[in-house]
């Protein structure tokens, strides 16, 4: 965005890519997909247009390719090796590649490897505060509640959330849970339990919406199953992406599969299509990416839920190769 707005590398146009929404079908080629993105992008055409080809040739391109470490599995030497073609054709171009640590095993050779610093004391105070205010119309409720979460956050006692505070995504949840309750949980497993049914159970009575009245009828429990069904299914596909028939289809399964009947007003079939409207616009635990096209909001939510039907299905994590990430949170039940 300070790219764009000409305050940082003014004389580059930045374009930002989730790398995850570009290889998710089986391809014959993919040689040609980030140039093919880039078109969509720009609104340019990157074979043959003069002014795409000035922007590559005199290295006015800035690429941010986000998370390459979420590309399916099948797909992912073949982004490897764009990647690199494009930074061995087009060098003078300024590219940034993401990935999560974990994951990152310095695949990309022709590039620099920095790791994000953690948010800092002073970095944390300012995202809690902010927080604070953004949840709070009033605002003495609202530095009243960022005071106290500071102060609770910093007793020697809660170290433990401390340390997840340093991540973004895990502070807002602590943010969440403090605002519901006022005060912590006891480790990070409980930080996850407590922020998701926060997100299940409270999210729309708060704003005062009402959703689909079968979905709404349905428990806490039966949603934390329904999401970890749907998380452990399309995890042991490698899908961070799914179709809307897809989705609804596990929807389906899961509700029939627990023994959940409904009959719907018009056609006497469980309404799985409005249950996943529900999902989406309630929690914003699933979302929809573009037209027809599902997933989980962040993958960290994605592998929680199907660390959690591990953990409840007594099944070995090592007999499946999900990492060590994935095992760390196995300890909910």
């Amino acid at each position: 965005m300070r790219c764009n707005d000409g305050t940082f590398q003014a004389d580059r146009v930045a374009v930002f890519l989730p790398l995850r929404e570009l290889f998710q079908e089986p391809c014959n080629s993919l040689e040609r997909v980030l140039e093919n993105c880039l078109h969509d992008e720009l609104g340019l055409d990157l074979n043959g247009n003069p002014v795409a080809e000035k922007l590559l040739a005199y290295g006015r391109l800035f690429l941010l390719l986000d998370g390459v470490d979420e590309v399916p599995a099948p797909h992912l030497s073949a982004v490897i090796q764009n990647i690199e073609r494009i930074v061995s054709s087009h060098h003078r171009n300024a590219i940034v590649v993401t990935c999560r640590t974990a994951a990152s095993e310095n695949i990309l050779s022709s590039f620099t490897y920095v790791e994000m610093a953690d948010f800092d004391q002073q970095q944390i105070d300012a995202f809690a505060t902010h927080w604070f205010q953004a949840f709070n119309q009033d605002q003495s409720e609202a530095d009243r509640r960022s005071k106290r979460f500071l102060e609770e956050l910093y007793r020697d006692d809660n170290q433990q959330i401390r340390e997840l505070a340093i991540t973004p995504i895990l502070l807002n949840l602590a943010c969440l849970i403090f605002q519901q309750m006022e005060i912590f949980p006891t480790n990070r497993s409980h930080l996850y339990k407590q922020g998701i049914e926060i997100l299940l159970e409270k999210w729309d009575t708060s704003r005062n919406i009402q959703r689909h009245r079968f979905y709404r009828a349905l428990t806490v429990a039966r949603k934390l199953d329904l999401l970890t069904f749907v998380a452990h299914v399309t995890f042991a596909k490698e899908r961070y992406f799914f179709y809307s028939d897809e989705i609804e289809q596990y929807v389906s399964s899961y509700l029939s599969s627990a023994g959940i009947q409904h009959q719907d007003d018009t056609d006497g079939i469980i309404d799985s299509k409005a249950v996943v409207s529900a999902i989406e616009s309630q929690h914003g635990l699933i979302v929809e990416r573009a037209n027809g096209i599902y997933s989980f909001s962040h993958l960290t939510f994605q592998e929680y839920f199907t660390a959690r039907w591990y953990a409840l299905n007594k099944t070995d994590p090592d007999m499946i190769e999900i990492g060590s990430y994935l095992r760390s949170l196995a300890e909910i039940t």
